[in-house]
């Protein structure tokens, strides 16, 4: 309780308040999003070839491929990437990824096409009796990749992917040969509330940035400087100088001074009545408002929350 009434005296209510706003409107949004992603594996395919194919035309052409015939020969590229996170350990995998082809289509090669890194070990099953090929790895380090092709008989077909594995909800599957929109693609939900809270945090900052150089401002000239404050010989001037002085601060925190104008009994104020009053407006600018603190955690806020909204949508 002590700490929290400290917090609240030095920064104000609300820069405290609006400390309160960022935990909620920035920063949880951003631990969500980033509690959410810690583990995301994706199939990107990269493309698609028909190599050979036998035409009606040719009716004497035929194809052969490891001595067998067949119609068609296509190769499918993929990249099997983390773009997750966290690393995905051999541990960590219940069901490996998967790709799955219809019927009809045989399975005739495998092809390592790209290692990231170089030393990056991968194993493969290559099963054509259930038109199924497994990929199974030690180790999978954020930004890893295993870029491969498959090499098919038959002309090119749909096909399914998967795998089961810790912390993984889904396989994801791109498809970037067609060019098409990324299953995940588009900005996530959490970019809307962090990027209103910015523009809240932005207006906030400007305001406490005006408030602390009035501040400091004030400060060089009554206390560095030490110039005199001006001298009424009526309460309702001093109000009116503290209302002018103390612009930059609420209304709560003048009040201790605007106590000790109103004390004073007799007017004209005796000298004595305005040494109490000046020495009440010299202490508060000594000690400070905390508006340069305030305005510098706003920035920083202001600038996480920019940081995440940019890093989405760009």
């Amino acid at each position: 309780m002590t700490t929290l009434s400290a917090t609240k005296g030095k920064f104000g209510l609300a820069t405290f308040l609006a400390l309160i706003i960022a935990l909620l409107g920035i920063v949880t949004p951003i631990i969500w999003d980033h509690y959410k992603t810690r583990t995301n594996l994706e199939l990107q395919h990269l493309a698609s070839t028909t190599l050979v194919e036998d035409s009606p035309s040719l009716s004497k052409l035929q194809i052969f491929y490891d001595g067998k015939p067949i119609k068609a020969i296509s190769k499918i590229t993929f990249s099997l990437v983390n773009v997750g996170r966290k690393p995905i350990i051999k541990a960590d995998i219940i069901s490996p990824p998967t790709i799955s082809f219809p019927e009809g289509v045989t399975l005739l090669d495998f092809q390592v096409d790209r290692l990231v890194p170089p030393n990056l070990k991968i194993h493969h099953d290559l099963d054509p009796s259930n038109r199924t090929l497994c990929l199974n790895f030690p180790l999978l380090n954020p930004e890893d990749l295993v870029q491969f092709s498959v090499l098919l008989g038959g002309p090119i077909p749909k096909y399914q992917a998967g795998a089961r594995i810790a912390n993984l909800k889904e396989l994801i599957v791109v498809d970037r040969a067609g060019e098409l929109q990324k299953k995940r693609s588009g900005i996530p939900w959490t970019v809307y509330p962090v990027g209103f809270f910015t523009l809240i945090f932005a207006a906030v900052s400007v305001s406490l940035i005006g408030d602390a150089k009035k501040e400091r401002k004030n400060r060089r000239i009554y206390i560095a400087e030490k110039t005199p404050l001006p001298r009424f010989d009526t309460k309702k001037d001093y109000v009116e100088l503290v209302k002018d002085i103390l612009s930059y601060t609420t209304d709560k925190k003048k009040g201790p001074i605007i106590n000790t104008i109103n004390q004073a009994i007799e007017e004209p104020l005796s000298e004595k009545d305005q040494a109490n009053i000046e020495n009440a407006i010299l202490n508060f600018l000594k000690k400070g408002d905390g508006n340069l603190g305030g305005a510098i955690i706003s920035l920083c806020i202001m600038a996480l929350g920019l940081w995440y909204v940019l890093t989405k949508v760009l």
